[in-house]
C-alpha cells in the first residue's frame, strides 16, 4: 500500500527554511513510507528552535501582546490577502495552526505562541506542510509564497478597544474576524476528542500505534514484536484533517502526516486516500507535567561507580552527566529547543551534542512510572549506550 502519507515538504529550496533529505521505507516494511521526499534526519543540524523571548515586538499604545486565551474561536479570517481569502485556525490551541485557502491549501506550523507570534523564519525552522484538496503539492500559490518566506512572522494583539488584531510582518494591525466551519459529521471534528485513545491501525505487514494526550501524540511502527521506529509530537485536528507534526523520532519522519478519522469505527484515511483500519483502545496513563519535572536530577550506579546527574530546565533545554570521581565519562546536551518534553507520562530527550559523538544515541524516549516530585522517579527507556542511562532516579543530595 504505497504512499499511505501526506508527503510534506519542508520546502528549503523554496523557501530556505530547513534541510532535508530523501524519506525512505521502514527496512521491514515495504507498505509504509515515510513519504515525503523531503523529509528530516534525527541527526540533522535543522533541529528547531521555537524561543522568542528576547524579540522585542513594538505593538500600539494601550495594547498588550496577545495570548492563546484571547482566541474565543477555532477558525478566523484574515480578509483578503495578496489575492485570495486567507483563513487561519487555532484549533484546541494546543500549538498547531494552519493558514489556508478553503479547499485548495494548508500551511500547517507549529508554534508554542511566544510573545504571541508565529514566526517562519529559518532561525526558528518551522515545520510547514502544504496540501492541495488533500494531495500533496510541489508548489503553492503566489499568494501563500509571498507569506511563508524568510523572515516572516505573524504577530497578534489585543488592542485597546479589546479587538483581537494581527500583523504580518510588521506591517499595520488589523482586526481578526470570527469564522464559520461546518462540521462533517462522519469525521472527528475536535482534536481533544481524540485525548486519552490510542488508535491501532493495520498497515500490510505492520501494525501503526497512536497515542493521543492533550495536544501530542506518539507512533510506533511495530512489526511482530519489534517496535521498528518511532515519533512524537503535536497534533490537532482543524476543518475535519488530523494533522500531525513530528517533534522527537529516532528515524526520518515525514515533517507532516494529515489524514480524516471515521467518527463511529476510526478509520484513518490518509491524504493519498489510503485506508486505514483502526480499532480504538483506551489506555491508562499517569500524567506528569513538564513543570514538575523542571530542575535537577541525580542517580548513582553503585556497580559501575558513576555519579549520574540530569538538568531538565524550564526553557526545554537539558544536560546529562556521568562522573567517575571527577572524571566526566559521559555528557549529552540538548540546546535545540525544545530539546525534550513529556507527553503524558513518556518523556523524550534530543541531545545536540554528546562526549562521543560516533556512538552517541541523540534521542532517547522513556516511560515514567513512580513519579514524586519530592523524591524522584523510575525511568524505562531506550538508550543503549555505555555507560548506559540509569532508570532509577532521586532528587540531588546536597552538601550543608
Amino acid at each position: 500500500m504505497k504512499n499511505q502519507f501526506l508527503c510534506i515538504g519542508c520546502l528549503a529550496a523554496m523557501f530556505a527554511l530547513w534541510g532535508c533529505g530523501d524519506s525512505s521505507s521502514s527496512s521491514s516494511d515495504n507498505d509504509r513510507e515515510d513519504l515525503s521526499s523531503e523529509a528530516e534526519e534525527v541527526s540533522s543540524s535543522s533541529t528547531e528552535d521555537e524561543s522568542s523571548s528576547s524579540i522585542d515586538i513594538d505593538i500600539p499604545k494601550g495594547a498588550r501582546l496577545a495570548t492563546l486565551n484571547d482566541f474565543k474561536d477555532k477558525y478566523y479570517s484574515l480578509g483578503e490577502r495578496y489575492g485570495k481569502n486567507i483563513r487561519f485556525s487555532v484549533g484546541g490551541k494546543h500549538g498547531v495552526f494552519a493558514l489556508w485557502i478553503p479547499d485548495t491549501i494548508h500551511v500547517v506550523v507549529r508554534s508554542d505562541f511566544d510573545n504571541g507570534m508565529i514566526q517562519l523564519d529559518a532561525e526558528h525552522a518551522v515545520p510547514i506542510g502544504f496540501m492541495y484538496d488533500g494531495k500533496a503539492i510541489s508548489g503553492a500559490p503566489d499568494s501563500l509564497k509571498a507569506l511563508v518566506s524568510k523572515g516572516s512572522s505573524i504577530s497578534f494583539i489585543v488592542n485597546d478597544k479589546d479587538e483581537l488584531q494581527y500583523s504580518i510582518n510588521e506591517e499595520d494591525y488589523r482586526t481578526l474576524e470570527s469564522d464559520a466551519v461546518k462540521s462533517k459529521g462522519t469525521l472527528l471534528s475536535n482534536g481533544d476528542s481524540l485525548s486519552g485513545k490510542r488508535l491501532v491501525c493495520k498497515s500490510g505487514d505492520s501494525t501503526l500505534v497512536y497515542s493521543f494526550y492533550t495536544g501530542r501524540y506518539t507512533e510506533e511502527v511495530v512489526t511482530g514484536k519489534d517496535t521498528i521506529s518511532w515519533s512524537a509530537g503535536y497534533f490537532d485536528i482543524q476543518r475535519s484533517y488530523l494533522f500531525m507534526l513530528p517533534v522527537f523520532y529516532n528515524k526520518r519522519v515525514a515533517a507532516l502526516t494529515s489524514g480524516t478519522i471515521n467518527s463511529e469505527d476510526y478509520t484513518f484515511t490518509t491524504s493519498s486516500n489510503a485506508t486505514l483500519p483502526c480499532s480504538n483502545e483506551k489506555f491508562k496513563y499517569s500524567e506528569v507535567k513538564p513543570a514538575d519535572l523542571v530542575g535537577d536530577w541525580a542517580s548513582l550506579d553503585k556497580k559501575a561507580s558513576l555519579d549520574w546527574e540530569l538538568t531538565l530546565s524550564k526553557n526545554r533545554g537539558f544536560t546529562l552527566s556521568a562522573y567517575k570521581g571527577v572524571t566526566n565519562v559521559e555528557y549529552k546536551v540538548g540546546e535545540r529547543l525544545p530539546a525534550w518534553d513529556v507527553y503524558g507520562d513518556v518523556l523524550f530527550l534530543k541531545a545536540s551534542g554528546c562526549l562521543d559523538k560516533e556512538t552517541c544515541t541523540t534521542v532517547i524516549k522513556g516511560n515514567i512510572t513512580d513519579f514524586d516530585k519530592k523524591k524522584g522517579f523510575t525511568l524505562n527507556h531506550s538508550d543503549n549506550d555505555d555507560p548506559g542511562l540509569p532508570t532509577e532516579w532521586t532528587i540531588p543530595v546536597y552538601d550543608e
